[in-house]
Parts: C-alpha cells; structure tokens; sequence
C-alpha cells in the first residue's frame, strides 16, 4: 500500500478500516478490532507530526524489518 490512504475509527464500537487507492481504485479493509489502539496511536502520531512522510516512511521501514527477520 503506498500512496494516500486514511485511518477511519469508530469508537463507540472500537472497529478500524483503512482506506487506500490501488490502481486508481479505492479500497476499504476492516482491520482486527485487536488493532484499534495501535491505529488510534498512528493517527495521533501522523496528524501531530511535523513530517508525516517522513513518519510513515520509517513505520513502513520498521514493518519491512521485522518481517525480513
């Protein structure tokens, strides 16, 4: 997923999507309800940031990381 994307949270419910275009397409995934507190901290973190490219670049580097181990 690169690109524009949003987080959309609910939380009454506690329910997660993410929103992101692929192939000039949009497109919504549920996320586990487990992930609402984790994506309710990236959304905090991104709308704060001085640099939120440069913030999601390093997420996106991190994940990439962990799953090469």
């Amino acid at each position: 997923m690169t690109g524009n994307f949003s987080i959309i949270q609910d939380s009454k419910t506690e329910r997660s999507w993410l929103r992101y275009e692929s192939n000039g397409e949009v497109k919504v995934t549920e996320c586990p309800k487990k992930d609402f507190p984790y994506l309710r901290l990236l959304a905090s973190l991104i709308r704060n940031s001085d640099n939120p490219t440069e913030l999601m670049e390093y997420v996106a580097q991190q994940i990439g990381d962990k799953h090469e181990d």
